[in-house]
């Protein structure tokens, strides 16, 4: 765009000045002589001179007052259009600056919306991995679930045959109470030898009961540990389901809003 000033006026007032010199006006030397414009406007203003100079020779049988008149009003219309020519051209700078300025503003628009888009698919990614490592985590869980339900299992096993072995060991001693009964009517010798013999067995069998009564109880407190443990770790799995239920759910809300954003994006460009 050329400088502010430069008008058909000055071009023509510089090529008579170069002709007048003897030298033939052309564009560099016409902008040399009045030090601003450029070549791309002060081109058509020199053609515009010398199509005025070749009309200037048909009227040059006119009186000279109205040539001179004829020049002015000419160069004052030329003048006008100049200046509406300058500031058409101003109003289509600022008109340009102003696209300029939005296409910057969408341009800055379309940065947030894709930074905004990228950190939604970050936060997407982050939750399928907390979703992975919840998965792994209940996967676990259910793991120890399973173990802990085989252990209670054994443990109710062990404590059936350990209350039959208690069984057989009252019938043994119902038995051997019998069996005492039957060596009463011996001499007093026998029944005092069988005595002290019973009396050794039936320590022996209290000691047993006694030890058996013990290992029952410590598997009904295993059992019921194991029973606790089974609770909490069936707790603690529906905790995770739950869980993972609001990360999927979390997770459909971001993948919506992506789908949102992504429309709203090619909405914004096609507008």
């Amino acid at each position: 765009m050329a400088r502010a000033g430069v008008t058909y006026h000055d071009v023509a007032k510089a090529a008579e000045a170069i002709k007048t010199q003897g030298q033939e006006p052309t564009v560099d030397r016409v902008r040399e002589r009045l030090g601003t414009g450029s070549k791309s406007t002060i081109a058509p203003l020199l053609k515009r001179w010398r199509s005025d100079n070749g009309e200037a020779a048909d009227v040059s049988r006119l009186p000279s007052d109205l040539v001179e008149v004829v020049k002015s009003l000419h160069e004052r219309v030329q003048q006008m259009a100049d200046h509406r020519i300058e500031r058409a051209r101003q109003e289509s700078k600022a008109s340009n600056d102003e696209l300029r300025k939005e296409l910057n503003n969408a341009n800055n628009t379309i940065t947030q919306l894709t930074a905004r888009q990228q950190d939604l698919e970050n936060q997407i990614e982050r939750l399928n991995k907390e979703k992975r490592e919840q998965n792994r985590s209940l996967e676990d869980v259910r793991v120890n679930l399973a173990k802990a339900e085989s252990q209670r299992d054994e443990a109710i096993t062990r404590t059936t045959e350990l209350k039959k072995s208690v069984a057989e060991i009252k019938q043994e001693n119902k038995d051997i109470r019998g069996h005492f009964e039957h060596y009463q009517l011996r001499t007093a010798e026998d029944r005092q030898q069988e005595r002290e013999q019973f009396r050794s067995v039936i320590q022996g069998l209290k000691d047993q009961i006694q030890d058996l009564q013990r290992r029952l109880a410590q598997a009904e407190s295993r059992a019921s540990k194991l029973s606790d443990a089974n609770t909490l770790l069936q707790s603690n799995a529906d905790e995770f389901e739950q869980s993972n239920a609001a990360l999927n759910r979390d997770l459909n809300g971001k993948i919506e809003d992506i789908q949102n954003l992504k429309r709203d994006l090619c909405v914004f460009r096609r507008t």
